[in-house]
């Protein structure tokens, strides 16, 4: 059987989400980096898969799913060995389409909002209003958690798509360990995955860093 291909960018937190929740499957995918400074994402062939000109993008033997949220669910569906990442009890898959739903339409939204004019418009600082946003952000997550993870008491993909956007973000929009402790704490029990740190660490520093440096080489 062909292995799965993920068109994706390690740098991008909704790549980095499908990422881990391959990992989570002891699923391999045949990874194809699409270079979006030198627009791989609006060459013919990748139109014709995905014509929102996105990342990622999985080509799963033919089968074509776009959109990170609807890439996890397509694999834990077909591959995962039991529905724990993503469960089929109604109650608590609304938790998790709940954590999906806001990482996409809040954290990743807020976050993208300050790290697109860096990275395409030359933007040359973080406006406060907009850092401000992402810690609003980050107490609507703190305030979330009363559990030990986004969705409840056990590890879904609701995780892996709010820790892809939490770790990025935080490095240059810091998290106070005293005012969100929750989050901390849900980020260590993260890190302590054995595939983290490949799957997502490294690619969130990676961002962070880049966000950073271009910042510094503009004043």
């Amino acid at each position: 059987m062909v292995n799965p291909i993920l068109y994706t960018l390690h740098l991008s937190p909704p790549c980095r989400a499908v990422e881990l929740t391959a990992k989570a499957l002891g699923l391999h995918l045949d990874q194809r980096v699409v270079n979006l400074m030198a627009g791989d994402h609006l060459k013919p062939e990748y139109l014709k898969m995905n014509p929102r000109h996105t990342v990622p993008v999985l080509d799963d033997n033919g089968t074509i799913v776009y959109e990170s949220h609807a890439i996890m669910i397509y694999l834990v569906s077909k591959y995962g060995k039991d529905d724990s990442l993503y469960p089929k009890d109604l109650a608590k898959q609304s938790k998790v389409n709940a954590a999906l739903f806001f990482e996409s339409g809040v954290l990743f939204a807020r976050m993208r909002t300050i790290t697109y004019p860096i990275f395409l418009e030359g933007c040359r600082e973080i406006p406060s209003a907009k850092a401000e946003d992402v810690r609003k952000a980050y107490q609507l997550l703190e305030d979330t958690l009363v559990e030990s993870y986004v969705a409840g008491s056990s590890l879904t993909i609701g995780d892996f798509s709010c820790i892809s956007t939490i770790s990025s973000a935080m490095g240059f929009i810091p998290i106070d360990r005293t005012k969100f402790p929750r989050i901390h704490g849900w980020i260590n029990r993260l890190k302590e995955l054995p595939y983290y740190e490949e799957a997502n660490g490294g690619g969130a520093t990676q961002l962070s860093t880049e966000v950073l440096k271009l910042l510094e080489k503009r004043n």
